[in-house]
């Protein structure tokens, strides 16, 4: 839940695709459903979803949510972009190895997301092992070729991610 909650903080949208796809990458645990239906009965009292009932029950095992999940998403009738709605699960992650990880430690972590995410082709340019598509110039306009250079590139990833996924949703 707490990848849940980063979203939330940086007010990235929440919808029902993107809980989907939370749970089936293992990033929501079945608790973490149960918690969020649980939560949208509180705070919508009146309109109740069977679905969302049996969820928010629990106990449930994994391909009943799923189950549960596609029946939800299928009543919305908006159509999703799953491209989308991985990046936004991968900003949290980032978010989250920012917080917790420094210096070499953080660089090893961001070449892990990388791999865990089937090495989108937008994070070549974090990855300590990859040659750099585009170089950092320092003040005095020297091209900066160290760890320095990817973690600005690392910040300014951070930042356009969250410009992005503030647009679209």
């Amino acid at each position: 839940m707490e990848y849940l909650t980063i979203l939330k903080e940086h007010k990235i949208n929440i919808n029902i695709e993107t809980i989907i796809i939370g749970f089936n990458q293992g990033i929501l645990s079945e608790q973490d459903i149960e918690n969020i239906a649980t939560k949208y009965l509180e705070e919508n009292p009146k309109s109740p979803v069977n679905e969302i009932i049996e969820l928010a029950w629990g106990n449930l095992e994994k391909y009943k949510i799923i189950i549960l999940l596609e029946e939800i998403k299928k009543r919305t009738e908006i159509s999703f972009d799953k491209n989308l709605e991985m990046k936004k699960w991968r900003f949290s992650k980032l978010i989250k190895i920012n917080e917790m990880y420094k210096g070499e430690e953080l660089l090893e972590k961001i070449a892990e997301l990388y791999a865990e995410f089937n090495y989108p082709e937008d994070m070549e340019n974090l990855i300590y092992y990859m040659p750099p598509k585009k170089s950092v110039k320092n003040k005095s306009n020297k091209k900066v070729n160290s760890n320095k250079n990817l973690f600005v590139r690392f910040s300014e990833f951070l930042e356009m991610e969250k410009e992005i996924l503030l647009k679209v949703g």
